[in-house]
């Protein structure tokens, strides 16, 4: 081989070098981001399992609410009734005044 044959292969060795040593660093730059993105992830993934527990459990307590309001309003209609039924005319009717 040639000195300029020599030197053509040494400084495609080094390119060579240089590219394998960008792409790791790249490689290693990618890495560090997915790893970054799964953390981020995990995280997300946890605020959503506490958001749907918390949605659940207002769910569950917005049930009894309207169990609560319903068995009211049945108490009031008899009360009602009662009072009619004693033979006086309530002045409030529950149909009169809503809060909706």
């Amino acid at each position: 081989m040639t000195e300029q044959a020599i030197a053509i292969v040494g400084a495609v060795a080094a390119i060579g070098g240089l590219w394998t040593t960008y792409l790791s660093s790249r490689i290693s730059a990618l890495d560090g981001l997915i790893d970054q993105l799964q953390e981020e992830v995990s995280r997300l993934r946890e605020s959503l399992r506490q958001a749907e527990e918390e949605s659940a459990q207002l769910r569950r307590e917005m049930n009894a609410l309207e169990v609560r309001l319903s068995r009211l309003q049945i108490g009031v209609g008899r009360l009602i009734q009662q009072i009619k039924d004693l033979g006086h005319e309530p002045v409030w009717h529950p149909k009169e005044e809503t809060h909706e």
